[in-house]
């Protein structure tokens, strides 16, 4: 398979260190690593970036943090435009390792290109099990669909002693692997899993539209008994939408969703008041009392201007373990590989703001349950 980049855009400056661009004839023979984020600039990396220039000596080369996109018509974070971003960075010989895609679709399709390429992929937030067979240039850091299908499975069973659930799910690879993972600890708890609704994806609702477009699907799911919880396996706008149409219907009804839900200003004004009922898994949360984690909170707030979400603090590690991999093994793309392979085995795990990566089989990352209170997540205390 040939690999030709696609046309890119201007190269932006950032620092002496981090160079955050589309194109990248201004570091000849610098070596790079790919950012596939559809977070705006300045995101984690411009943090990741303000770091890693504390640290550099004197004399030491810069590093340079490409974005890969191009100047085609495809949107940034589409299908074709996370493919468009790894063709490009697997044809860089300067781009020794590639942080994201961050959904589960997307890393699903690009994984092949890396895997052909030899080029190391760290996935901050992808969960899909599938990603397990994608091959050794692959490499998780987030707990996949079973393991928080697990956790929810336990939330709602123990914490909110449900007895029966509704389960809207969204059919891509996200949103089956988390509704198969919740449906299996369901059961395995007795709790009765009244009926599984696909739900079409990224909708909105009142009052960014004039009309729901789950009322339907809401109503007839709830038309024979009333659940116990609803779990949602959706992302943002999907959640806030159901959760909406939901409470229309049923007072008092309490939701559980998973990792993809983004607390924002668009989520809260389309779920109203049913925001205070929804429980959101998380990976890390920036109430984290660590010292490195409060130093990411505040670099982050001072340069982003807003408190930092999970996935900022999942995609901050990212590119921190990949330069600490770059700086040990040197720019090799194969060296890197087994440096990632290597944690948790002759190496200690690697300790991120978001608790410890390792990638062997039996590694364990950190989720926790939090809820919205004050426009903002708290994690829900511990029993």
């Amino acid at each position: 398979m040939q690999l030709s980049p696609p046309r890119t855009g201007r190269s932006v400056r950032i620092s002496a260190y981090l160079v955050l661009g589309a194109a990248c004839s201004s570091r000849a023979h610098v070596p790079a690593i790919g950012f596939a984020s559809t977070s705006a600039s300045p995101n984690a990396a411009a943090v990741a970036q303000q770091v890693l220039d504390s640290l550099r000596g004197d004399g030491t080369s810069p590093l340079f943090l490409v974005t890969g996109d191009s100047g085609t018509s495809r949107p940034a974070g589409t299908l074709l435009g996370e493919v468009d971003k790894a063709l490009y960075f697997a044809a860089d010989a300067e781009v020794v390792g590639v942080v994201g895609p961050g959904g589960s679709r997307e890393a699903l399709q690009t994984a092949p290109i890396y895997q052909h390429a030899g080029l190391p992929n760290l996935l901050p937030t992808a969960t899909s099990s599938l990603l397990h067979r994608a091959g050794r240039w692959t490499f998780m850091m987030a707990p996949d669909d079973s393991v928080q299908g697990e956790f929810i499975g336990a939330f709602v069973a123990d914490r909110l002693s449900a007895r029966s659930v509704l389960l809207f799910y969204i059919p891509d690879e996200y949103g089956l692997g988390l509704a198969t993972g919740t449906a299996a600890a369901l059961s395995r708890r007795g709790v009765r899993l009244l009926d599984r609704v696909a739900i079409r994806t990224r909708e909105r609702c009142p009052p960014e539209t004039p009309e729901n477009p789950y009322t339907s699907a809401v109503a007839a799911a709830l038309s024979t008994e009333r659940p116990d919880v609803i779990v949602i396996a959706g992302r943002t706008n999907e959640t806030a939408c159901i959760a909406r149409a939901v409470s229309g219907r049923l007072a008092g009804a309490r939701f559980v969703a998973g990792d993809g839900v983004l607390v924002n200003e668009a989520f809260e004004r389309m779920a109203g008041a049913a925001a205070d009922s929804i429980y959101l898994v998380a990976f890390w949360h920036p109430s984290n009392e660590a010292a490195a984690s409060r130093g990411f909170v505040t670099r982050f707030q001072a340069l982003v201007g807003r408190v930092p979400q999970h996935d900022d603090g999942m995609y901050y590690d990212a590119v921190m373990l990949m330069a600490t991999a770059l700086g040990s093994a040197g720019a090799d793309r194969t060296a890197i590989r087994d440096y990632l392979e290597s944690l948790g085995r002759s190496r200690p795990p690697y300790q991120g703001i978001t608790g410890p990566i390792a990638f062997t089989p039996d590694a364990r990352r950190p989720l926790l349950m939090t809820r919205i209170r004050d426009h903002r997540t708290e994690p829900v205390p511990a029993r």
